[in-house]
């Protein structure tokens, strides 16, 4: 099955991507849930690095867990 990785915007929560992950969940795409946290910030307290940080500690999390595989080329 084909893995595809969502990522929502700046001062926005998960919930607005269910219908799209049920869309492709419908249409053969695996989408795995990596949840870094729900807040709606518009005061910029939330660096882009601290995201990019939580985002790479995750994959590698669910890469050693195997619940997401590297794609081959």
């Amino acid at each position: 099955m084909r893995q595809v990785l969502i990522v929502h915007g700046w001062s926005d929560t998960s919930r607005s991507f269910r219908p799209l992950v049920e869309f492709l969940r419908a249409h053969g795409y695996q989408a795995v849930t990596l949840w870094l946290g729900d807040y709606i910030s518009l005061d910029d307290d939330v660096r882009i690095v601290d995201v990019a940080k939580r985002l790479e500690a995750v994959v590698r999390e669910k890469l050693a867990g195997g619940e997401l595989v590297t794609p081959s080329t």
